[in-house]
């Protein structure tokens, strides 16, 4: 609802009343969206991912099959932007949510990563590629990795199919 006092227009559903000349509120917002940004990039930087792949006596099948992902340093802006999502830190990132979350939040940075294809691998088969319960799951489980990590290399725009 709106309200006119002499001219005056003020919207009365819980909006605060600021005035034009009010700039400290807005000074304010802009730091803290600036303070935001740059913690999301320095993440962005430093956000690393792959797929494990190594043996384990942990699985019947012998092999851990998984996506992970983790941040080469622990600094102030990786945790508050991890404490913006509602995670904490840790060495290693290995719970889908976990993954879902932070590949959500930061999916549009990846190319600031050195392991941006890496990354992308991760954000695809998270939720979607199962631990192998024996060895012909293990061979599937690789098949789906490397059609997937196919997919994800991009050719040049230089580059032309060369068909005749």
């Amino acid at each position: 609802m709106v309200e006119i006092n002499a001219g005056d227009v003020h919207d009365l559903n819980n909006q605060p009343r600021t005035s034009i000349g009010d700039t400290d509120s807005l000074s304010d917002n802009m730091a803290l969206s600036q303070t935001d940004l740059m913690n999301t990039l320095m993440s962005a930087l430093l956000i690393r991912g792959s797929i494990r792949c190594r043996l384990s006596t942990k699985f019947k099948c012998g092999y851990e099959i998984r996506p992970i992902v983790w941040f080469s340093k622990r600094i102030n802006e990786v945790e508050t932007t991890l404490g913006g999502i509602g995670l904490t830190w840790k060495k290693t990132f290995v719970k889908t949510e976990d993954i879902t979350k932070i590949c959500y939040s930061l999916s549009s940075f990846f190319n600031l990563s050195p392991d941006s294809n890496e990354l992308k691998l991760v954000a695809s088969l998270n939720g979607v590629l199962p631990q192998p319960l024996d060895y012909e799951e293990v061979l599937e489980a690789l098949a789906q990795i490397e059609e997937c990590s196919e997919s994800l290399i991009t050719l040049p725009p230089s580059h032309k199919s060369q068909r005749k």
